[in-house]
Order: C-alpha cells, then sequence, then structure tokens
C-alpha cells in the first residue's frame, strides 16, 4: 500500500509540473508560441539567371512583413566564407526593384562587378522592422560565370615570326597580360598595360621565337578577362638584310638599291606584285623571294629574273609566281642568256603557271647553274611553243648541272606541248625525280624527258604519270631519250592505262589498269587525290599531298 501511495504523490507533482509549462508557453489569448518560429518566412522560390561574365540577374518572391531583404554573395559553393559582398533591397515593391505576374510580386536584382569562370553562392533573407520579429531563414542559390573572352584571335597580317599585335576591345578593364611559350608556362612574362594601351585596344608582343605556339592571358588583377593561343610564322631565312615589302614597294627598285650580299624579301600574307620590268641580281648576291607561309600563298608576277655574272643562291618559296602576260609567250622566272656562273635556283612551295617556261637556259654563253630543284611545288599552264618545264634547247655551252624535282606535281593543258625536261645539247650530270604526279603532258612528237644522245644517269621514284596529252594519235608523246650510254632508273612508279606514249616508253612503269578519271578525284579540275583505295601505290607513290 505504501508503494501505492507513493506513485500518487509522484503523479501528482508531474500533473502539476506539465500544467505549470502549459501556463508559461501560452500567450494572452492561449495560443502556444515557440520563438524559434516567431521570425520571417523566407522566400520559396530564389533563381539566378541571365548569367554573363561579368554580371547574373537575381529573383525572389515577395514575402509579408518584409521592412528589407539581405543579398550575401561569396566565391564558393554554399559556404559563405568569407561574404565577398552584401546588398540590401527595399521590402517596398517598386517598379525599380520587382515585377508583377499576375497576383505574384517578384523582387529582382542585377548583380555586377563579377568574374568570370567563378563559382559564385548567393543567400538572401528578410529583414522585419517590427521589434521581436527574427529575421527570415536564408534562401541559397549558386551559380558558375562563363569564362570570358575579350582577346581577339591574332590575324594572319598581325603577326611575323617575332613579333604579334593583340587587340580587345577599346576601353576594357584589366591590368596586365600574361604570355608565354605554351611548351613552356614557367617561362611566363608579364606586361603592366597603360591607360594608353586600354584605351586603343591593343598592344605589340616583340622579340618572339619563330614557328612557336604563345598563350596570351588578359588578366584584370587576378581575374582573367581573355585567352587565347596563336603561332608564330617560322622564322624568314636569315640574310645580311632581310626587307619586309610594303605594299607600294617596287622589287625592282628594292633590289637595285640593296647592297647587301645575301637579301631576303618577305612578301607579307595576302600580298600582291606585278613586275613588268627584269628583276636584276646583283653581282655576288643571294636572293630569297619569301612569302609568309599560308593556304594562300603572296603572288609574283614576272617577266624574268636575270643572274649577273656570279651569284649565290636564288630561291623562291611559298610563292604563288605567275606569268606578267596572259598569253604566256614571254614570261620566264629564269631565262637566262648572259654568262653566270649561280650556285642554285630553287622554288620551294611554289604554285608556278602561265610561263613559257618557269627555268630556262638559252644562247651559247658560259651559263652554269649548279643545281635547280623543284619541291614541294604545283605547276600548271606552262610550256607553251615546245618549252617545258626545264629547257635547254639552244643552250650549247649551259647547263643546269644538277636537276631535282621532288614532291610536285605537274599538270599540263591540251593546248601547250608541256614535258618535263629538254636538255638536248649539254647534259646535265643527274637528274632525281621523286614522289611527283603527272598530268595531261607531252604533246605532239615531244618527249618527257630530252637528252638527245648525252648520256646522263637518272632516277624516277614513287612516281604516277596520268594521262598523257595527245594520246592516241601516231605522232603522240614520247617518253625518254638518252644516249646509249644514260640511264634512267624507274623504281615504284605507275602509269594509268591513259598514259600512251609512240616511242621511247618507259618500260618499267608499274600498270594502273584504269583510268586517270578512276584513280584521281577530279584530274581536268587539277586535283589529284587518289580515290581508289585498292591501288598499290596509294600510300607512297605519287605527289604526297594527294595520298589519303
Amino acid at each position: 500500500m505504501k508503494t501505492f501511495h507513493s506513485f500518487k504523490k509522484i503523479g501528482y507533482w508531474l500533473m502539476l509540473s506539465f500544467a505549470a509549462l502549459q501556463f508559461q508557453a501560452c500567450n494572452n489569448n492561449g495560443s502556444f508560441i515557440d520563438e524559434a518560429f516567431n521570425r520571417l518566412f523566407h522566400p520559396t522560390t530564389f533563381t539566378v539567371t541571365s548569367v554573363q561574365a561579368t554580371s547574373a540577374v537575381v529573383q525572389w518572391n515577395q514575402m509579408p512583413g518584409v521592412d528589407h531583404y539581405v543579398l550575401e554573395i561569396s566565391q564558393d559553393s554554399l559556404l559563405f566564407n568569407p561574404i565577398v559582398s552584401t546588398i540590401t533591397v527595399s521590402g517596398q515593391a517598386t517598379s525599380a526593384n520587382s515585377f508583377t505576374s499576375g497576383t505574384t510580386v517578384t523582387f529582382t536584382d542585377t548583380l555586377t562587378n563579377l568574374h568570370a569562370g567563378i563559382r559564385y553562392s548567393i543567400r538572401v533573407k528578410g529583414i522585419s522592422a517590427t521589434t521581436g520579429v527574427g529575421d527570415s531563414h536564408y534562401a541559397t542559390a549558386t551559380f558558375l560565370t562563363p569564362v570570358e573572352q575579350l582577346l581577339q584571335q591574332v590575324g594572319l597580317g598581325d603577326k611575323t615570326n617575332s613579333s604579334a599585335i593583340l587587340r580587345w576591345p577599346a576601353g576594357t578593364v584589366a591590368t596586365q597580360l600574361v604570355y608565354y611559350p605554351q611548351a613552356n608556362p614557367q617561362g611566363a612574362q608579364t606586361i603592366t598595360l597603360t591607360s594608353a594601351q586600354l584605351a586603343a585596344g591593343t598592344i605589340t608582343l616583340t622579340g618572339l621565337t619563330g614557328n612557336t605556339v604563345y598563350v596570351v592571358h588578359l588578366m584584370n588583377s587576378t581575374y582573367m578577362r581573355g585567352n587565347i593561343t596563336f603561332a608564330t610564322y617560322p622564322d624568314v631565312p636569315a640574310a645580311q638584310r632581310v626587307i619586309f615589302l610594303q605594299p607600294t614597294d617596287s622589287i625592282h627598285n628594292v633590289l637595285d638599291t640593296c647592297t647587301a650580299q645575301s637579301i631576303t624579301l618577305v612578301f607579307p600574307l595576302g600580298s600582291s606584285y606585278a613586275e613588268s620590268a627584269t628583276l636584276n641580281i646583283k653581282s655576288n648576291t643571294s636572293v630569297t623571294f619569301y612569302g609568309m607561309p599560308s593556304d594562300t600563298l603572296p603572288t609574283l608576277s614576272l617577266i624574268r629574273v636575270a643572274l649577273p655574272d656570279v651569284a649565290g643562291t636564288i630561291k623562291f618559296q611559298n610563292l604563288n609566281l605567275a606569268g606578267y602576260n596572259s598569253d604566256a609567250g614571254t614570261n620566264y622566272v629564269i631565262n637566262q642568256g648572259t654568262a653566270t656562273n649561280t650556285d642554285a635556283v630553287i622554288f620551294e612551295n611554289c604554285l608556278i603557271h602561265h610561263f613559257r617556261s618557269p627555268s630556262r637556259i638559252q644562247s651559247s654563253n658560259s651559263i652554269v647553274i649548279g643545281q635547280l630543284t623543284y619541291d614541294n611545288c604545283f605547276t600548271y599552264d606552262n610550256g607553251s611553243g615546245g618549252y617545258q618545264l626545264v629547257t635547254t634547247s639552244n643552250a650549247t655551252a649551259g647547263k643546269f648541272d644538277k636537276i631535282t624535282i621532288t614532291n610536285t606535281t605537274v599538270w599540263g593543258v591540251s593546248t601547250v606541248d608541256c614535258g618535263l625536261i629538254l636538255c638536248n645539247m649539254v647534259p646535265p650530270t643527274s637528274i632525281d625525280i621523286e614522289n611527283c604526279t603527272f598530268y595531261n603532258m607531252v604533246k605532239a612528237s615531244k618527249y618527257f624527258i630530252d637528252l638527245n644522245t648525252n648520256s646522263t644517269t637518272g632516277v624516277i621514284t614513287n612516281c604516277i604519270f596520268g594521262k598523257s596529252n595527245t594520246q592516241l594519235t601516231t605522232s603522240g608523246a614520247k617518253g625518254i631519250r638518252t644516249g646509249t650510254g644514260g640511264s634512267m632508273i624507274i623504281t615504284n612508279s605507275y602509269a594509268t592505262n591513259d598514259w600512251i606514249t609512240t616511242a621511247n616508253n618507259i618500260t618499267d612503269l608499274i600498270q594502273y589498269n584504269n583510268t586517270s578519271a578512276a584513280l584521281f578525284k577530279a584530274p581536268d579540275s587539277g586535283i589529284f587525290t587518289i580515290i581508289d583505295s585498292s591501288f598499290a601505290g596509294a600510300s607512297n607513290a605519287g605527289d604526297p599531298r594527294w595520298r589519303p
């Protein structure tokens, strides 16, 4: 019984305690209040829209009882440590800070002065002007600003082998440029930008290395506002005098007035020069006519280049070489009639067209050009009047001593007689022909190579002979004529079945039993891409530019 009475007493005191707690939690109206909930409601929608590199728009729905809203911004993912910016927006809806759709009022604010490529977090809470009413909980959101690109790509005409012009919108806010070779980020250099440079929106980098990819960052303090890469042009050939030609320059005058013994003439991208008078090379001089490399080669239209009594190397590189006169009958690159001892004439990566012959020696004078080279060239519309790509038909004491034609396409035209080599008086010491494509060549009774009775050792390797010009006529194309002691060694070279010669056949050619049209993509349009995947020489014959 004592135990029962003890439990009754304990229960009695528990009931009194519970009643006291209830009394304390009631207000004058008898309602229960939890002070933890005595606060404003937070916005139920909170979004970030129109995110740009340096700005974004935030929006949230109106909540009752709010005197003002506080926005807090951090550069992290919802950590808000530290807060980098705080914005206060009035809780009184106006046309400046909100808009209404139906019965819903949405507050909006535009965040500015953001930085590109940064993860931002933002939160909003409502604050009451009524004493004792707590702030709302936060509504939160996060967003990533896109990477900014204010640097323009470097234009083809805005760079050389050692410099580059950089451009950005005039008046951009920035502090410095950082640039370095892509292969060596540790070699980064920084340029503090001046107010004048920022206002102009441009600066020129100098002292760069040729044929090098550079990375450039446009910075505003630690924040990037632009990021590009560009490649400098290959270094121009070294010389005592390097002359970057200007649009108004006369090459004739430049050569006449320059006294250096080695000269590089640099043709700008997209440039075109036409010389109606003979270009004269000075005695004991080497000249490189150098076009800045690009998909579209600079143009040089010529009547003739005259060699002096003694010269070094005359080189044409990365140029569209064109005959000055449209009829091609009086156009040459080299048409040497006066005595000379010249080390070399070289054509490299050139488009050569509308010349009677690009390389000719004539007369009875002593003319020796030690080396004649065509490498990585495309030639067409040459050879009118019985002239060939290489011609020494009237040179009784003149020769190109060593002839090399490699990685080149020679495309004849049905109205001209173009063969490859005519050296029927003084023979060259050697002929080396490798990795070439020939099409629509050798008209009438002409020869592909005509050495007459001269004995010369030569090789033809990895070449393709497409359609000959006058295929089935009785006086049609002929192959190779050479003296009894001479030899032209043919290896891994092919002939389509419309390469037809009527005499002096090149017997060691491998027969491709189909036409040029079946082998090449569009040969009559000058496109010799190999399209027959079964062709045995697809990977190792012809001009390499056309191999699949």
